[in-house]
């Protein structure tokens, strides 16, 4: 398998990149700076078991992949909270910080796949702040969870944020009842309209669009 270098290695530090390249060569990560789909060594080593090269991979500046997403990134999507304890652990709390180049953290991943467990968890180790933090096309935590219908994910999340965060626009006026809407999650918009009220499923997005258009123009008719 071939794997992109970060671009966050340093120029002309040869010693750490050649470091890198060895300790992959070793345990069959081999890297290419041109490879265009890339996964970071770190993550093939999370699910090896092979722990113990994190800190030596990331300082050789392979741990993000062509998206700079993390082993974190990769863990909280699989709903991984042991591997994410463990990163946090060998490399510290500013992994589970990172952002990829959407503007994704850990907290998205975790809400979009529907692992409570991992939010919990990062919110318990980073702050409930990281639950807050907005993508590029400023889609939040409860966009991801009412994205795949995680009611349970949702509920945390306006308890633990605030109802503010449920009512959130995105970039495209989008809020979270919109996204349920648009993906025929019937449940997820009982509970929003029951929480926030349901003055939220009349709002329109910047291109006019209601709740009811999304379910209807996706085929929702049960929404």
């Amino acid at each position: 398998m071939m794997y992109k270098i970060s671009s966050l290695t340093p120029a002309g530090d040869d010693v750490r990149l050649e470091l890198s390249k060895r300790l992959c060569g070793m345990y069959g990560l081999s890297i290419s700076s041109e490879e265009d789909q890339a996964e970071p060594p770190t993550v093939r080593a999370v699910i090896r078991g092979q722990g113990e090269l994190i800190p030596l991979l990331k300082a050789g500046g392979c741990d993000k992949d062509n998206r700079s997403r993390t082993c974190a990134h990769e863990a909280s999507q699989a709903g991984h909270v042991e591997i994410l304890r463990y990163l946090e652990e060998t490399c510290g709390q500013e992994l589970l910080r990172e952002k990829d180049d959407e503007g994704r953290t850990c907290a998205h991943d975790a809400s979009y796949g529907g692992h409570l467990e991992v939010l919990e968890y990062l919110a318990e180790t980073c702050g409930e702040e990281l639950l807050r933090v907005k993508t590029k096309r400023r889609r939040t935590c409860a966009h991801g969870a009412s994205h795949g219908g995680h009611v349970g994910v949702l509920r945390y999340l306006g308890e633990t944020c605030g109802k503010e965060l449920l009512r959130d626009k995105d970039k495209a006026g989008k809020t979270c009842a919109h996204t349920a809407s648009h993906e025929g999650h019937l449940e997820t918009l009982r509970y929003l309209a029951e929480t926030c009220g349901k003055q939220l499923l009349l709002q329109k997005a910047l291109d006019g669009k209601t709740c009811n258009d999304e379910a209807r123009l996706n085929n929702h008719s049960d929404v």
